[in-house]
């Protein structure tokens, strides 16, 4: 009888595999900066201490939920760097502080595209003049631009639905990420944008493009820095498989939080890829 021969198949290491994408967690915050004073200025002090207290929640959320806290992101402007060095240093003495410069190396740099102001000067100052000081809300500026829809303010200023494909392409390279972070672990991450960015993906996202109130549609423009602000869940059993949830601001009728589930494909969708 002849022999069967013997064959054998290399062994695959999954060892590595296995550190990295499965059972993970990630809570990605997506506040605006805290309190400003002006159209243009820097954070109050008020601002300022608001986003300390928000690091310091942050860190009871870490020691008792046991989150991995990651440095805030921001778009390296003065207001969103300040409060997300602050978020990351919540017991630092304004005092000593001083004056901050956008070039500081104060703040963790970890610019996502989406979050930098992307206003022509023109552009910025047809929004301060809609927003008629109201720089908690900022809504008659955010409304303008968004209604604006594929169309652009001027060539320098992108439009409202180039804004939304923007940040869905960032959060679709957010979610990617996730596939790096250590396996059975919960990481919580905040990133600080501007007002006037983040709605226009909201907007997109709840599919109310083209509704005669946008802003109250999505429940309201983002207001300054908060724990109720939008968030985006990322649930990932392996590498290649991941839920994803958005919570936002505004509540059910019965006053739950309202919610709103979305595939990788919907997102891709959103931020115009074509696969």
């Amino acid at each position: 009888m002849e022999r069967i021969p013997d064959i054998s198949f290399p062994r695959v290491d999954t060892s590595q595999e296995k550190k990295e994408g499965y059972d993970v967690e990630v809570h990605i915050l997506f506040g605006r900066h805290a309190e400003k004073g002006s159209h243009s200025g820097g954070l109050t002090e008020k601002g300022q201490r608001d986003a300390k207290a928000f690091g310091l929640k942050l860190k009871r959320l870490e020691s008792i939920k046991k989150f991995n806290i990651v440095p805030a992101t921001h778009s390296g402007h003065k207001r969103t760097a300040r409060s997300a060095f602050l978020i990351d240093n919540p017991t630092t003495d304004l005092d000593k502080l001083g004056e901050f410069d956008k070039h500081s190396e104060e703040a963790t740099k970890n610019i996502l595209n989406s979050s930098v102001d992307r206003y022509s000067v023109e552009a910025d100052k047809k929004y301060a003049e809609l927003s008629e000081g109201n720089f908690s809300s900022e809504s008659g500026g955010v409304e303008f631009f968004a209604k604006l829809g594929e169309q652009r303010f001027d060539e320098d200023t992108p439009s409202s639905v180039e804004m939304s494909r923007m940040i869905a392409q960032d959060i679709l390279d957010m979610i990617d990420e996730t596939k790096k972070v250590p396996s059975g672990s919960k990481q919580f991450l905040p990133n600080i944008v501007h007002s006037g960015i983040f709605e226009h993906f909201l907007i997109d996202l709840l599919k109310k493009r083209g509704e005669e109130r946008l802003l109250e549609s999505i429940g309201g423009p983002l207001g300054f820095l908060g724990f109720d602000d939008f968030r985006m869940y990322v649930k990932r059993d392996t590498p290649s498989e991941a839920k994803i949830r958005f919570r936002f601001r505004n509540r059910e009728e019965g006053g739950q939080m309202k919610y709103y589930d979305i595939s990788e494909e919907e997102l891709r969708s959103l931020a115009g890829v074509i696969d």
